[in-house]
């Protein structure tokens, strides 16, 4: 069992892309995952003061979930850039890294637009 954990913690920290090559940018990581806490500790208070959500409180839910999102992918990939080159990104760069969600080869799944009304669907 000791064989078996290290061997997936080592299969973990490859995927992760944090062998001994690579220092992670803690600093640009940890404030984007503070950003993202601190929205959605806010998200949760107004979802907490409704007795109930409309489709425009939906919608505008939606739209903070995103933006927490944002965070947390910047983050993950900020972790593994020098932090003088997450200071000078451009803006399609960053549109890049907020709206990329990381692919870590576990169980997670990017599922197409489940639950978007059709009538925001692109569908071609």
């Amino acid at each position: 069992m000791i064989l078996l954990t290290k061997h997936v913690g080592a299969g973990i920290i490859h995927l992760l892309g944090l062998d001994n090559k690579t220092v992670m940018n803690k600093t640009s990581l940890l404030w984007e995952l503070r950003e993202a806490r601190l929205l959605l500790d806010s998200l949760i208070v107004k979802i907490d003061a409704k007795s109930s959500v409309d489709d425009d409180e939906d919608f505008a839910i939606s739209i903070d979930i995103e933006h927490i999102l944002n965070h947390i992918c910047s983050g993950w990939h900020y972790r593994k850039l020098p932090i003088e080159k997450v200071h000078s990104i451009s803006q399609d760069e960053y549109e890049r890294y907020a709206t990329s969600v990381p692919n870590f080869g576990f169980n997670l799944k990017l599922l197409d637009g489940l639950d978007i009304d059709p009538k925001l669907r692109n569908e071609s």
